[in-house]
């Protein structure tokens, strides 16, 4: 009745013909519909638009990082290749090393060597991209290793990969190419090519070298998609509306910068787009099957949107799970590579096992060949076979740490530890080289640089022995000083600068620009004279830069070199120990080099000592005899080497002189060992370069202060001491090692410094020989067969219970830093990696055996007493 009343009402008014009205009220009554249509197909599009722009920015940055990690890859094996070369870079050698490349990485269609010029010398596969000569904008521009771009050879799309190839007297002798065909990306990209979804992947100048258009490859972006330049222009990642200019198609691309690409020397563009056509048109079916509906009928329309509203729904969801499932594909191609290079450092990790096991034979074997009765040539040929192995070793750990840098897995620690104990390990490692070359080494620390710091102490050990061992390499004659000063402080940090200066050959400035890159030296002939893998310094940077410092050199050829670097450490909550005041202590030095004598009266200084330096040994008679009737000298600390009157004469001069007789001697010496003479008139004997606790030690005793225990550290390891060799023949040890070469090594070594042994072949053995007689000390290989030394660690101490504690120390090839956790993990004590020299182990062994012959001490495990972990 109401609907007949409106129609009379609307007829009467209007006047308009039936039909007229009629559709009149369908339109009015369909607007409410339309209108709630329309709003539906407005907020479903911006939804699908959002989720498209979310999931191709997400596409392209999984697909710009697993080209970077293939071409990185790729980029990497040329850097070993052209680091590998033949010295004579053409000829024959060249020619079957190439060969041999492409044997071992087939991706590569063409790889050739180019001398300086820029000419093609050899080359190995197809004829390579450049033709048979190089372009001067390439050679000027290729600094490093480099992507170059892409090339079309006979219809083919090749990937060009350039590596500078450094000359011995600076520069760059040549370079080394390879070719790669662009359709081994391709392959990377088959989840991509779908129906509607368009990717597009450009070289370095912008060409288009992949897409699914065939007809774009090989022209210019801006060309395709000019609408998308301005947003490559801008550098930052973002998304836009663009429209192919071959095939009229309209996308919703992504663009991500190469700065995102973290760790990828590879420049190049990666566009990812939704076809806008194939992405709206369940919104377009909606609503035009809701507008031709509502015109029908209300009711009509009202079921019609439902249903389409529901197919629209699902088709969405499909999209979204289709999504998702390339993303998964992507995420199994990136754990792939990750795999990929998972093994690959395992491979090395075994590698290094594999060398170490042999090594610790010959570096052992020849260390106990050379303490025998040997004839002059035969200590020669034993010093050479040790000094190999000791290349050999270094070479070792310098690859797995670069391979470690490589991976991203260089961690450092965070832990409390005594700075000065830190730097003079470091100094030690590297102190007979430079006794056996008469070089004067020198260690200074301000006073204001703290007694305890919080960082790694192993890898700033690891950078400071790269740095003064590479300044005793290159010096002859002089001397090398370690300096330690503090930049800046805070309540939580301090920060510490550490110089390396030395008087050797120096460094030129084309030398020092390529000072730090990996498998590099400041002079190629320094490589066959000195030796040396190029890796040190790469290293000791990156170790630097996880400190949160910098590392630089300033050196002049003939003037020596000063390398200098800094580094941030947190703030130790470890008090520093309080030494005893040595004022009024007079002490007179003697010693002909400047710098040690500047070192001394600072360090002396420091602790109220009235210092007075002289550089001769009758400068030094005149001012002992002229304070003889007055304040006289109550010590005296002499240098052993001075021209004219060395330590030795000088010591005896002052003995003999009645006036100044009761003065108390100190003599220090470069050379490394205690003289052999009995009647040497000297009270106490230190070995260069001084460290702060022997030196206040020696000073304090000879002054007559009485020391408490603990407040310096004991003095350096010595097999020859009777006292330490009786307690060490108190003790019984046990030794578990497989390899019957490490077995005779050992047990060598043990027999040297005093101790008494028993040989287990395995965990299992061990066990038993555990269970009928008590070691105090276990020195336990890991790798063993039948019961290997975690397992039998594990089950020793469950069985162990309230019995006494054996003390358990690794003795393995493992030498990663993991492989010492493991250790740790499985209930080890401590931790030494192979090769084991002498006089490691039997450091080691002596800090333990005050605990092995005295269960009840303070067992020596805290963090900072244990030893470094290894370098790799």
């Amino acid at each position: 009745m109401h609907s007949k009343r409106v129609w009379e009402i609307l007829n009467r008014s209007l006047a308009l013909p039936r039909a007229v009205v009629v559709a009149a009220m369908i339109a009015l009554s369909a607007v409410p519909v339309v209108t709630i249509g329309s709003i539906a197909y407005v907020s479903a599009q911006r939804t699908l638009t959002h989720q498209i722009v979310e999931d191709n920015f997400e596409q392209t940055r999984a697909v710009r990082q697993n080209i970077a990690l293939f071409l990185d890859q790729d980029l990497n094996e040329m850097e070993f290749a052209a680091a590998a070369l033949p010295s004579k870079r053409g000829g024959a050698a060249a020619a079957l090393y190439l060969d041999q490349f492409r044997t071992a990485f087939p991706l590569f269609s063409s790889v050739a060597l180019w001398d300086g010029a820029g000419r093609l010398i050899v080359h190995s596969g197809a004829q390579p991209a450049f033709g048979s000569r190089l372009s001067s904008t390439l050679m000027t521009a290729t600094a490093a290793v480099s992507w170059n771009g892409a090339r079309m050879t006979t219809g083919e799309i090749l990937l060009n990969l350039v590596v500078p190839i450094a000359a011995a007297s600076g520069g760059v002798e040549g370079w080394l190419s390879g070719d790669l065909p662009a359709a081994e990306i391709t392959r990377l990209l088959h989840a991509l090519d779908s129906t509607d979804d368009q990717y597009v992947v450009t070289d370095t100048s912008g060409t288009i070298i992949i897409a699914n258009e065939p007809g774009s490859i090989g022209k210019p972006l801006s060309s395709v998609f000019p609408k998308l330049i301005p947003l490559v222009r801008s550098g930052r990642p973002g998304t836009a509306e663009v429209t192919s200019s071959l095939t009229g198609h309209t996308y919703l691309a992504a663009f991500v910068p190469g700065s995102l690409s973290e760790g990828s020397r590879a420049n190049f563009g990666v566009v990812i787009g939704t076809s806008e056509e194939i992405a709206f048109a369940p919104q377009r079916r909606l609503f035009w099957v809701v507008a031709v509906g509502t015109l029908i009928t209300a009711l009509l329309a009202g079921l019609i949107s439902v249903f389409t509203t529901r197919q629209a729904t699902s088709v969405l969801v499909a999209e979204i799970e289709r999504r998702k499932e390339v993303e998964a594909q992507l995420a199994r191609a990136r754990d792939l590579a990750f795999e990929t290079a998972r093994l690959k450092s395992e491979f090395l990790a075994n590698m290094s096992h594999e060398i170490r096991t042999p090594l610790n034979g010959i570096i052992g074997m020849s260390g106990l060949l050379m303490e025998t009765r040997l004839t002059p040539d035969q200590h020669e040929f034993a010093q050479v076979i040790s000094t190999c192995a000791d290349t050999l070793l270094a070479i070792v750990n310098d690859i797995l740490d670069f391979s470690k840098a490589a991976a991203g897995k260089l961690v450092l620690e965070q832990t409390d530890f005594e700075l000065a104990l830190a730097i003079e390990g470091a100094i030690d490692m590297v102190a007979d080289r430079a006794h056996q070359k008469s070089l004067e080494l020198a260690l200074a620390v301000d006073p204001d640089v703290p007694q305890f710091v919080c960082g790694d102490p192993a890898r700033l050990r690891q950078v400071l022995t790269n740095l003064v061992g590479n300044a005793v390499k290159f010096t002859e004659v002089g001397e090398v000083v370690v300096r330690v000063c503090m930049l800046s402080a805070s309540d939580t940090e301090v920060v510490l600068q550490f110089q390396v200066t030395d008087t050797g050959i120096g460094i030129d400035r084309a030398g020092q620009a390529r000072l730090f890159q990996a498998f590099s030296q400041a002079d190629g002939s320094t490589t066959r004279k000195y030796g040396g893998t190029g890796l040190g310094l790469a290293i000791s940077r990156q170790l630097v830069e996880l400190m949160n410092g910098t590392i630089e050199v300033h050196s002049a050829p003939g003037k020596g070199s000063t390398f200098q670097f800094t580094a941030h450490f947190g703030r130790s909550k470890q008090a520093g120990l309080q030494l005893h005041d040595l004022k009024g202590a007079r002490v007179l030095v003697v010693d002909d080099n400047a710098t040690n004598r500047r070192i001394l009266q600072r360090q002396l200084s420091r602790w109220g000592v009235i210092v007075t330096c002289v550089a001769g040994g009758e400068q030094a008679l005149s001012a002992l005899r002229e304070r003889a009737a007055g304040l006289r000298f109550d010590i005296a600390i002499l240098d052993l080497e001075m021209p004219g009157m060395d330590g030795v004469m000088l010591a005896r001069r002052i003995k003999t002189d009645p006036a100044i007789a009761s003065t108390r001697i100190i003599l220090m010496s470069s050379r490394g060992g205690r003289l052999d003479a009995d009647d040497t008139p000297i009270d106490t004997w230190l070995s260069k370069p001084l460290k702060q606790g022997q030196l206040y030690r020696a000073v304090a005793a000879a002054y007559g202060e009485r020391i408490e225990a603990g407040a310096v550290e004991p003095a350096a390891f010595s097999r020859d001491d009777s006292q330490i060799r009786a307690r060490r023949g108190e003790v019984r040890l046990l030794l578990v090692e497989d390899n019957p070469v490490g077995q005779k090594v050992a047990m060598r070594q043990l027999e040297k410094l005093g101790y008494a042994a028993d040989l287990a072949e395995n965990g299992k053995r061990a066990l038993e020989a555990l269970e009928r007689t008590h070691y105090p000390i276990v020195l336990m290989d890991c790798q063993m067969p039948e019961l290997d030394g975690y397992e039998a660690t594990r089950e020793l101490r469950r069985r162990e219970n309230a019995k006494r504690r054996a003390i358990v120390i690794a003795m393995t090839a493992n030498a990663l830093k993991e492989d010492r956790e493991r250790c740790l993990a499985a209930g080890m004590d401590d931790y030494i990696s192979k090769p084991v020299k002498l006089e490691e182990i039997g450091a080691m062994l002596d800090r333990w055996l005050p605990q092995a012959l005295n269960p009840d001490l303070k067992r020596p495990g805290t963090e900072g007493d244990r030893p470094p972990p290894p370098s790799a």
